[in-house]
This record gives structure tokens, sequence and C-alpha cells, in this order.
């Protein structure tokens, strides 16, 4: 039973144990910014089809102005 809690100790504070249970250094460092990375892509994504949406519509102004007044 000793040898067991010797193994488990050594385990807890073993960086190969760390790096599977997530608390290596670099692990924690990529999963923030992996985090955070994606949230602010997805609010660029948002912030850049609202911008999208409102050049569509100017464009399309733009082409049906020229046709009508090439027409009249």
């Amino acid at each position: 039973m000793y040898l067991l809690w010797q193994i488990i100790k050594v385990l807890k504070t073993s960086s190969i144990a760390a790096e599977e249970r997530g608390e290596d250094l670099a692990f924690k460092f990529w999963f923030a910014y992996k985090k955070i990375s994606g949230e602010y892509n997805n609010n660029m994504y948002e912030r850049c089809n609202g911008n999208m949406e409102i050049l569509m519509l100017f464009v399309w102004e733009i082409i049906y102005s020229c046709f009508y007044y090439h027409l009249t």
C-alpha cells in the first residue's frame, strides 16, 4: 500500500502527468490564447458581417442608379 502512495505522489508532481491534467504552463498559455482569440474572432466576424451587409446595399444602390439613369 505504501508503494501505491509513493506512485501517486510522484505522478502528482510529475511534469508528464501535469501535461495530461492540463497543468503545464505552456498548456495553460495556449488554452487561454485559444479561448481569447476565439472570442475575438467571433466578435470580428459579427462586426464584419454587419459591415458587409451595409456595403452590399450601398453597391446595389450605385448599380441600380447607374442603370436607371442610363435608361432614361
